[in-house]
């Protein structure tokens, strides 16, 4: 068994059996960086000193009797580099921070140090979480470890790289457009943008502003459970977490429930690569193969949503940059600039428009979804395509008019504010990663899980490893 693969209850058993400290377990994933991130540039910093200092602290706590092991005790992460952490450089991806040192960490990070998880270091982000292509100026790409020569997408896609790649179990990340979900099914792991709320969100450049989530990433629906128990938690600084009820994210040992299933056939709506359609097919065949009835969702145009999600983010990005100096602003990317500029021209009769726009698609949906348990749609419209391209510029001959176009299968779910679970779905025939979606209803997060994990079970994609 190759312990950096292991499952957490795998690790759980390990340490309470003292069959391995927490330090040489710390050291096993250390060595499997070492000899393998430069293959991938999953992590952009490693954090050696502080990850075996807090090992050694919590093998005393364990020696001493004063916690058991249990949940994340002692278990390997990883932070985004999005996500401010005291005791490691947060660049954002960008030249404007290179040398930024936080005095604090990030909501998401502070919950995984009470939980006793140790972190081994930062990963890969394009420059401000923007776009799906982890490449940035500081660090360059991230790699795909299914195909070195494709991207791991994004924005947390040096997490979900690392992941795949054995670096560490968990991984923390930010949904705004797809970016936990994306990354998830290029590279073979399991992502959830949660409901608003269910993980804490700060510091934030807008309160009450759901489009913005932060949750994980984890190599199985097991592992994302036990994250997901032991990382939930309500912060002051949040108010939707203040309302946000406790979920129970122990798994069922059997799920005999036969659901109905709503389809969002999304080739109606966008371009979508053709190897996408037919693993979409299959899994539908796999759903109805194990007793669940599907139905295609007809009174609902998904694509209704488009400007009022770019619309929405392009608000977001002005207020986000507005503060930067003239100097900073140039040095941002093209495609933040688009945005920034997007949102400088908003008038308020856009943005109530887009509210009242807003508003009645959104009561369209949620009476519509009530017909359904749970509903299912591609993750991405592409396979995982050359790390050196910034964005498909086409699918299927139909050419994308910016950087967003190609990613309208995870951003238009991000404006329904539905927990929505990346789920790996397959390979192409040339052994690429493929995701499905399985979506959910706000507030039922861990009946979702339950969901996919039963489709998980059935098709075991989540043990295939990278062969490097």
């Amino acid at each position: 068994m190759n312990i950096c693969f292991a499952s957490i209850k795998k690790l759980n058993t390990l340490l309470r059996k003292k069959k391995i400290s927490v330090c040489e377990l710390t050291n096993e994933f250390l060595k499997n960086i070492k000899k393998n991130n430069s293959k991938v540039n999953a992590l952009i910093y490693i954090n050696e000193k502080n990850a075996l200092r807090k090992s050694k602290f919590i093998d005393n706590l364990i020696a001493k009797k004063k916690i058991e092991v249990d949940g994340l005790v002692g278990i390997p992460v990883a932070n985004k580099d999005t996500f401010e952490t005291k005791s490691m450089p947060t660049t954002f991806g960008s030249k404007i921070f290179e040398n930024y040192k936080p005095t604090f960490n990030a909501s998401t990070v502070q919950s995984m140090e009470n939980a006793l998880c140790v972190s081994l270091g930062k990963t890969n982000v394009p420059e401000f979480a923007a776009g799906s292509q982890s490449y940035n100026e500081l660090f360059g790409a991230t790699k795909n470890p299914y195909d070195l020569s494709k991207t791991s997408g994004g924005s947390t896609g040096g997490g979900a790289a690392g992941l795949a790649s054995g670096f560490y179990s968990i991984t923390d990340g930010s949904d705004f457009g797809g970016s936990l979900r994306n990354p998830a099914s290029f590279c073979n792991v399991v992502g959830l943008r949660p409901s608003p709320g269910l993980i804490p969100v700060w510091p934030n450049k807008i309160y009450w502003f759901p489009l913005n989530v932060n949750g994980f990433m984890a190599r199985t629906i097991t592992d994302l459970s036990i994250a997901l128990n032991n990382l939930q938690n309500k912060n002051k600084m949040d108010p939707m977490s203040m309302i946000q009820k406790k979920l129970d994210f122990n798994l069922l040992n059997k799920n005999k429930n036969k659901y109905k299933v709503g389809v969002f056939n999304l080739e109606k709506f966008m371009p979508i690569d053709n190897e996408v359609s037919k693993n979409f097919n299959t899994v539908k065949k796999t759903l109805r193969g194990l007793g669940h009835k599907l139905f295609s969702i007809h009174k609902f145009n998904i694509n209704e949503l488009d400007d009022v999600f770019i619309k929405l983010r392009a608000y977001y990005f002005y207020i986000s940059f507005s503060g930067f100096t003239k100097k900073q602003k140039n040095m941002l990317k093209p495609s933040i600039k688009w945005n920034i500029n997007l949102g400088s021209k908003l008038t308020v009769k856009d943005l109530s428009n887009v509210e009242i726009k807003r508003n009645k698609i959104l009561s369209n949906l949620y009476e519509e979804i009530q017909k359904y348990d749970f509903m299912i749609s591609p993750v991405s419209q592409v396979l995982p395509f050359s790390y050196k391209q910034e964005f498909p510029t086409s699918i299927n001959n139909k050419k994308m008019n910016s950087y967003l176009d190609w990613m309208k299968s995870c951003y238009l779910f991000s404006a329904t504010s539905l927990p929505c679970l990346s789920i790996p779905s397959g390979f192409s025939k040339n052994g690429l990663p493929i995701g499905t979606q399985f979506i959910g209803k706000i507030g039922y997060d861990d009946q979702l899980l339950n969901f996919g994990r039963e489709y998980e079970k059935e098709t075991n994609f989540t043990k295939i490893k990278p062969n490097f």
